[in-house]
């Protein structure tokens, strides 16, 4: 038995058809795709969103957990002072010889580099930075010593 010849101009159709129908079944998965990128874009700036609410939520707390802590301790100091003013004197005192010690240090540490400062010791830190660099160009026509440093 043989097969039935099909017309060429129906085969044609045919295959024009099924052509179009491929087509429009990935013009459709190409639709969905871009609608799913498009959901989940959605869903993560939705997400960053929030995150950056809540981390906005938590920094806004804590400044106002540190005000009230900062005001409730002005309010207790107060309240100490105003009960025993001796302890405000006392404060006062504290802060003072605080001062004055940081200034005694301040003042022996500069006399200490007064001393510390002497040609020779001049000459040993040159040489300490001149051993560090790991380059040194000089020139018979100036005394000038030109350093580069290691990372240039």
């Amino acid at each position: 038995m043989t097969k039935p010849r099909i017309p060429d101009h129906i085969a044609q159709n045919y295959e024009r058809m099924e052509r179009e129908k491929s087509n429009h079944k990935i013009a459709i998965g190409a639709q969905k795709v871009s609608e799913t990128y498009a959901q989940t874009k959605r869903r993560e700036a939705t997400i960053y969103a929030q995150m950056e609410a809540d981390v906005s939520t938590i920094k806004m707390l804590k400044e106002i957990n540190e005000t009230q802590s900062l005001l409730e301790k002005e309010r207790l100091m107060s309240n100490l002072c105003n009960a025993d003013p001796s302890l405000d004197v006392m404060l006062v005192q504290k802060e003072e010889a605080i001062a004055n010690a940081t200034k005694v240090r301040l003042m022996t540490e500069a006399e200490a580099n007064k001393f510390k400062l002497t040609r020779e010791y001049i000459q040993l830190e040159a040489i300490r930075a001149l051993a560090n660099n790991t380059k040194v160009a000089s020139s018979n026509l100036c005394s000038i010593v030109i350093l580069w440093p290691i990372n240039s």
